[in-house]
C-alpha cells in the first residue's frame, strides 16, 4: 500500500475484489450496533392500488385509510388482497446527531417494495410485475442522506408495495430510522456510494436511488439489494478518500465489515 502527500494531505486508494459464491443476505441490525433516533411503527396512511403520484410528499393523502404498521394488511381489513398498495407516513424531528448517512428501517415486507423518502428513492427490493422476485425475508435497511431531510420540518416516507399471494405488506419489524453508533470510533468514516463493477456484464434490475451514479453501489450493504438480486461472481469495489497529515499511518487500521465471501484488499 502506497501513500503519496500533497497539500499536507494523505491519498489512499482502497481496492478490494469480492467472490460470491452464495446467496447473501444483510446482516442483522445488532451486527451494525444500529441505534435509534425516530421510531416509525404505529398509524400509517393506506391504500391500495398504484400511482407514482402517491411518491410525492405534497401528495393529499386525507381520503387515505389508517393502517397499523408492522402487520400484514390482511390482519388491518384487506382479506384475501393481492396486489399493488402504498403507505405514507409523515414525521419530524430536532437535535438529531448528524450522520452523513441515517439508515431508514422498514422491518420485513411481502413482497416488493420500493421506499421514497420526500419524494426521493432510497432502496428497493425484490422485483415487481411481470417478473415477480419476493425478498419477504430480507430486513429492509436503506441509507438516507441526511441533505433530503428536513430537520426542523415535516418530512415524509412513501413506500410501494406488491404482494404475489398469501400475506401481504410490512408485516414485521423494527420500522424507525436508525444511525450506527460504531461509527463514532472511526477517525473516517468509509460508509457511502463506492465506485462498482462486476466481472461479467450484468444490467442493474433497479431504478438510481438519490445521490448514486451509474456504476456505484452503496456500502455496506449486499449488491443483491441494490439492483443484482441473481449475481454470483466477481466484482470489484473502489473507494477514494484522503486522511489528514495530522494521522499517524502507523497507527491506522482499515476496517471493512463483513464480506461474503472472498475477498482480496489492495
Amino acid at each position: 500500500m502506497k501513500f503519496g502527500t500533497k497539500n499536507n494531505l494523505l491519498l489512499l486508494k482502497v481496492l478490494f475484489i469480492v467472490l460470491i459464491v452464495s446467496i447473501v443476505f444483510p446482516l442483522g441490525i445488532s451486527a451494525e450496533n444500529l441505534k435509534p433516533i425516530i421510531k416509525l411503527e404505529g398509524t400509517w396512511k393506506f391504500t391500495i392500488g398504484d400511482d407514482m403520484l402517491w411518491a410525492d410528499p405534497f401528495y393529499n393523502d386525507t381520503e387515505w385509510d389508517k393502517i397499523n404498521v408492522p402487520g400484514a394488511w390482511e390482519n388491518n381489513g384487506y382479506k384475501d388482497y393481492n396486489g399493488f398498495a402504498w403507505y405514507r407516513k409523515k414525521f419530524s424531528f430536532s437535535n438529531v446527531k448528524t450522520e452523513e448517512y441515517l439508515f431508514l428501517l422498514m422491518g420485513y415486507i411481502d413482497d416488493v417494495d420500493e421506499v421514497y423518502v420526500n419524494g426521493h428513492l432510497v432502496g428497493s427490493n425484490g422485483t415487481f410485475p411481470p417478473y415477480v422476485t419476493t425478498t419477504y425475508q430480507t430486513l429492509r435497511r436503506y441509507p438516507v442522506p441526511m441533505e433530503i431531510l428536513s430537520p426542523n420540518g415535516e418530512n415524509l416516507i412513501a413506500v410501494r408495495v406488491y404482494d404475489e399471494y398469501l400475506d401481504g405488506g410490512i408485516y414485521n419489524g423494527p420500522v424507525g430510522i436508525y444511525y450506527d453508533s460504531d461509527n463514532s470510533y472511526l477517525n473516517l468514516n468509509l460508509a457511502g456510494y463506492w465506485d462498482f463493477s462486476t466481472e461479467t456484464p450484468y444490467s442493474r434490475q433497479t431504478s438510481t436511488f438519490f445521490d448514486q451514479k451509474p456504476n456505484k453501489i452503496f456500502v455496506p450493504d449486499t449488491w443483491e439489494n441494490q439492483g443484482f438480486p441473481d449475481y454470483d461472481g466477481r466484482a470489484v469495489y473502489k473507494k477514494q478518500f484522503r486522511l489528514t497529515s495530522s494521522m499517524n499511518i502507523n497507527d491506522i487500521i482499515l476496517v471493512l465489515g463483513y464480506i461474503d465471501d472472498i475477498d482480496e484488499v489492495y
